[in-house]
């Protein structure tokens, strides 16, 4: 595990989505990056996309709510730092 492991799962997800069309896998590599890294919110959003590239409607309904709710205190910092 560790930040090169991750490029790696992820650089592998897009390839899977973007260039093989191919959102099941894509979602499966995503799902094993935020299996091992819970707030990688790159991760979380790409899974969320891949699954709802493959019709997976269910799922993304909770993802997408764990995904606003992961972002808005960094929404919020953000705003906070440049108000």
């Amino acid at each position: 595990d560790g930040p090169g492991l991750s490029r790696v799962l992820r650089e592998a997800a897009e390839v899977s989505r973007y260039e093989l069309d191919d959102a099941s896998t894509a979602a499966t590599i995503y799902r094993e990056l935020c299996d091992r890294v819970p707030d990688d919110e790159v991760a979380l959003h790409g899974l969320v996309r891949c699954l709802r590239a493959a019709g997976d409607d269910g799922e993304v309904a909770v993802l997408d709510q764990l995904a606003e709710l992961r972002t808005e205190p960094v929404a919020k910092a953000l705003a906070e730092k440049f108000a």
